[in-house]
């Protein structure tokens, strides 16, 4: 059975964000905060003194801070959700300053509402649940990926570009330890049974440290305004090239090179593959998944299944990544070493798992020949040509 609650961490003080996946029933509790959330799928139920109320995917669901709910899977089948926890102190203070002062005080009073406009503000707000350190690094690897592809039409300047872009990421690599570390945690969920909760509140603690620390180190002003140079010149440089000989030919020659360089990175056997070999993988399907979505307009449902697919396999992978790296943390001498004994075989228990999924993903993504994928790009490019004439 699929159960996992993960807890991530949002760059505006005062807001947590938590997603979750799970068919468990939740006894009556409160919370301190405002919540304010989303039903992504299966149907939830709960009642609280605002009496029994059910949600299902695409409803938006709230709770007042002190308010005695419970929680269910309506059937006991797994649902899905996502929520943002507001502090009292920043919705009233945003409140206030939205309406001059004037009655600042809050109470949401329909624990459940359909309201399309307001989802999809609430999935905007959603996005942003990654760490500062995190966008700037992801942004790098788009535009690395992007860089690559266009490279042979531009010349040194973009290559000059990706490798500046790939030097700064990897400066920064190690500010996402801590970060990436927590999530290795939630990525156990309730699977610690031999850990108290001091335990693992204490553990918490110590990973949350160190991501603090590192990103003090890794994300300095002087690097920022390194990262913020490069991006101006980026935006510079882009309107001097020659896109005009990036024509559907060199397109579908490029995305080709660049899918057989992700065919030739697959475990030969996956079951003992490196972490190493892995993580080089991950950063080949990396690649493929940003260039990708420039083949987006040749048949836009069909890329945007191809896209999603190569992210969860990019997820996948990077969670076993950072498990390794919250795997590390429990060698001798490291922050967590005293719990080696009761995380290693949960880390390599879930480290498994998802090179189980990633082998079945690779499966799907990558079962034709690169001869075969640059052909169906040929065909899709000269369709589309056809339709536009």
């Amino acid at each position: 059975m699929l159960d996992r609650i993960r807890f991530h961490r949002f760059p505006l003080a005062g807001i947590d964000a938590m997603t979750a996946t799970t068919s468990r029933s939740f006894p009556r509790h409160t919370h301190d905060q405002y919540g304010i959330g989303v039903i992504d799928f299966g149907g939830h139920a709960s009642s609280s003194g605002r009496g029994q109320v059910e949600a299902g995917p695409g409803s938006l669901i709230f709770v007042n801070p002190g308010e005695v709910h419970d929680g269910r899977a309506i059937g006991g089948r797994p649902r899905s959700w996502r929520m943002l926890y507001v502090n009292p102190s920043l919705m009233h203070a945003t409140r206030a300053d939205v309406l001059d002062n004037a009655n600042a005080s809050l109470t949401f009073s329909a624990p459940v509402v359909a309201d399309v406009d307001l989802k999809t503000l609430f999935d905007i707000a959603f996005d942003h649940v990654n760490t500062p350190t995190n966008g700037v690094r992801d942004a790098m690897g788009c535009e690395t990926a992007i860089l690559r592809l266009v490279a042979p039409m531009v010349g040194d300047e973009a290559e000059q570009m990706r490798l500046e872009a790939r030097d700064l990421a990897r400066e920064m690599a190690a500010a996402r330890d801590g970060q990436a570390a927590l999530e290795a945690l939630a990525d156990l969920g309730g699977s610690l049974p031999n850990l108290s909760a001091r335990s693992r509140a204490t553990i918490a603690e110590r990973l949350a440290h160190i991501g603090a620390s590192a990103e003090a180190i890794g994300l300095t002003p002087v690097r920022k305004a390194r990262i913020d140079d490069m991006w101006t010149r980026a935006a510079a440089a882009v309107e001097r090239w020659p896109f005009e000989r990036f024509d559907r030919s060199e397109a579908t020659a490029q995305l080709t090179v660049f899918y057989r360089r992700v065919c030739d990175a697959i475990p030969d056997d996956w079951s003992n593959a490196s972490p190493e070999a892995l993580h080089r993988f991950r950063q080949r399907v990396v690649e493929h998944r940003y260039q990708m979505e420039l083949a987006d307009p040749l048949w836009p449902k069909l890329m945007r299944v191809w896209v999603s697919e190569a992210q969860r396999l990019r997820d996948r992978l990077g969670a076993h990544h950072d498990l390794m790296i919250l795997q590390r943390l429990t060698e001798p001498h490291q922050p967590l070493a005293r719990w080696r004994s009761q995380l290693k075989p949960l880390i390599a228990e879930r480290q498994a798992a998802h090179v189980a999924a990633a082998k079945r993903l690779t499966g799907r993504l990558f079962a034709e020949k690169s001869k075969a994928f640059r052909q169906r790009l040929a065909s899709l490019w000269e369709h589309r040509a056809q339709r536009r004439d």
